[in-house]
């Protein structure tokens, strides 16, 4: 299940992430599916947090890098 983002002047559909094995196969069918869904519970928009390699795979299908996530792992 993707949380709902509720903002003051939309809304925005969040997944967490999407993986798979042999997604060239199901990948387009499945990203139409989760957009269908969103609009139908009245969001704008999805975001969708994954590694450099979805920017790459998404761009064609209209998805546009939007931020950065930094990490830093912390030394015991």
């Amino acid at each position: 299940m993707a949380p709902v983002v509720k903002y003051p002047r939309t809304r925005r559909l969040l997944v967490p992430f999407i993986v798979g094995d042999f997604m060239e196969q199901w990948i387009d069918d499945g990203l139409r599916q989760i957009e269908s869904w969103g609009r139908s519970i009245g969001c704008r928009s999805i975001v969708m947090h994954g590694r450099n390699g979805w920017t790459r795979r998404l761009t064609k299908d209209g998805w546009r890098r939007d931020a950065v996530v930094l990490r830093k792992d912390l030394k015991p």
